[in-house]
């Protein structure tokens, strides 16, 4: 949203066509209650404070119309295809979201620029380096063709490359954060963005040299494992000499290697689509970690015993699930062949057991911390509620017969949520 002084409130301009419900998720990253229309009357009624935020979602209008308001309005984030037309607003503009456009870099730089988002939209070059109050810069050439050479600006904290072809990336010190998805590039993107990262996301890697014939978009929501014609990251990543100040790291695809004392200062890991076989010793400094499509063994030995956040989605497992890790406050484990909750750790305060296949739950009474608990959409007939510290228990979408509390439990204390079954046979 915008920024304005107290006594202005914030705005939001669309000067694209106004988007229907299912395309306006797609474009803004915001959540929509529903896209709308919105006259110069409106916007009068916007700055006057006269509509709350929610109100007012997407304004389609022009220069002209919201010139009146000009010396109103201290900070502009805008969202456009052609920046040419806002001419007089460039002093003003803080945060620019430019999709299917064209923009220059003289135009950025009469910005007062700290967010900075080109999708799909065509670029003079990419020397960033003359705007110094960037802090977030995301670049996403999906349907563009070209490799970029990247020139970051000091103080610039986080970048993300989505659908990219990267030749060469020269970063500042102050990168934080650094987000790559589905970039095309080399050992040229270690050697010149990771040094210094503190965050590192690295999902749909596809070097330079992958064969033409796998080098294809892939849905976001479903990225790709790995195929025999991919490079591995395994490689470029026992080469490179990341700093061990990276605090946290998700991967895609990535295969078993021994080059985690590469990371000392490690504490959040997320890895899509891995090879767990042999099961890795994984640092022991970690303390959230979360593993998508993998098989993995019930007894989660590997998981080291500091992980106080641990997620599992869509993983085989094998036998029975035991978790006994001690620092571990919240757990999450959906889509996966759980059929018992056999032993879940005493510092456990919230988990989440939905989309499995649970059709029993053992006594609750070791669990004494635990707050909240999920369980929907499992195989269940019969629970008895014994947790002491138990607020809420979710069990929808269940073969439900009788939800019972056990002794020394005060059933008004708990909340039980039973929804319809609306599964089909």
């Amino acid at each position: 949203m915008c920024v304005f002084p107290p006594e202005i409130v914030d705005l939001i301009i669309d000067f694209c066509d106004p988007p229907t419900q299912s395309s306006a998720a797609k474009v803004f990253p915001y959540k929509f209650k529903r896209p709308i229309q919105v006259t110069p009357d409106v916007i009068d009624q916007r700055l006057d404070g006269l509509l709350m935020p929610a109100d007012v979602i997407s304004i389609d209008c022009s220069e002209t119309q919201l010139s009146r308001h000009r010396q109103r309005v201290a900070q502009l984030e805008l969202y456009c295809t052609d920046i040419k037309d806002f001419v007089s607003f460039y002093d003003r503009i803080h945060s620019l979201h430019v999709f299917d456009g064209r923009v220059t870099q003289a135009q950025l730089q009469k910005m007062n620029l700290k967010s900075l988002f080109i999708k799909s939209s065509m670029c003079d070059n990419y020397d960033f380096s003359a705007l110094k109050g960037l802090q977030s810069l995301s670049i996403c050439n999906y349907g563009l063709a070209g490799a970029m050479s990247l020139v970051l600006p000091e103080g610039l904290r986080t970048l993300k490359l989505t659908s990219c072809e990267v030749e060469s990336v020269t970063s500042p010190s102050s990168l934080h954060r650094v987000v790559f998805d589905d970039v095309d590039g080399g050992n040229e993107l270690i050697s010149g963005a990771l040094s210094q990262v503190h965050s590192l996301q690295w999902t749909k890697y596809r070097p330079a040299s992958t064969p033409e014939k796998v080098r294809k978009p892939w849905g976001v929501a479903h990225p790709r494992p790995w195929s025999s014609h991919d490079f591995p990251i395994d490689v470029i990543l026992s080469r490179s000499s990341l700093s061990q100040t990276t605090e946290e790291l998700t991967f895609c695809g990535l295969r078993y290697f021994d080059t985690w004392a590469k990371f000392p200062a490690l504490k959040k890991l997320e890895l899509l689509f891995p090879t767990l076989h042999p099961i890795p010793v994984l640092p022991k400094t970690i303390e959230a970690l979360q593993i998508t499509k993998a098989r993995i063994p019930g007894s989660l030995s590997f998981v080291p015993d500091r992980v106080n956040h641990l997620v599992l989605l869509n993983c085989r497992m094998s036998g029975p699930l035991e978790v006994h890790h001690p620092q571990l406050t919240k757990l999450v484990i959906n889509g996966c062949n759980v059929t018992t909750a056999v032993t879940l750790g005493p510092l456990l305060e919230q988990a989440d057991l939905s989309f499995n296949n649970i059709n029993e739950v053992h006594s609750m009474k070791q669990w004494h911390r635990l707050r909240k608990l999920k369980l929907n959409y499992n195989e269940l007939a019969r629970l008895v509620v014994d947790a002491p510290a138990l607020e809420s228990v979710d069990v929808s979408d269940n073969h439900m017969e009788s939800v019972e509390f056990g002794d020394g439990v005060a059933n008004l204390a708990v909340e039980v949520i039973n929804r319809p079954y609306f599964r089909t046979a």
